[in-house]
């Protein structure tokens, strides 16, 4: 299923892009998994080609000129504003990604069964694949008279 993202999601998916191609990254992943009202998006692995974790942290811990995150909202003159965090790095860039196109897919994804699954980042191709996995309870009513 096609997931469009708009404004400041894509403007962050395309300086990853931008730093990750320069640093000859050519896709990588990153599982989530969310329940009981908590969730974590777990750190960037498999990365192809494969490189050493000392190179991957040097890269995501490298700072973002003109980089912003969301950081919540607050309550303006005009109604809800989005605040946000500057002076970011690339690996905060790609977790605010995860997190605010989880949202868009599932708002509460974390809670009760929560959910979980894999962002495929294709740094070649621009282009991250969602798989997204809901966790449901059943529940089936047998009524009896006797």
């Amino acid at each position: 299923m096609k997931f469009k993202i708009k404004g400041h999601v894509q403007d962050s998916k395309e300086i990853i892009f931008d730093l990750l191609a320069a640093e000859g990254v050519e896709s990588f992943e990153l599982s989530f998994d969310g329940g009981g009202d908590d969730g974590q998006i777990n750190e960037p692995e498999d990365f192809k080609p494969e490189t050493t974790e000392k190179k991957i942290k040097k890269i995501l811990s490298k700072k973002v000129e003109g980089g912003r995150i969301s950081n919540g909202t607050r309550w303006g003159p005009n109604g809800p504003e989005t605040m946000w965090q500057e002076d970011v790095t690339l690996g905060q860039m790609i977790d605010s990604v995860c997190y605010d196109v989880l949202e868009g897919v599932c708002s509460g994804w974390e809670i009760n069964e929560g959910s979980y699954g894999t962002f495929y980042f294709d740094v070649k191709k621009r282009k991250v694949n969602l798989d997204f996995n809901e966790r449901v309870v059943e529940s089936n009513l047998t009524q009896y008279n006797f």
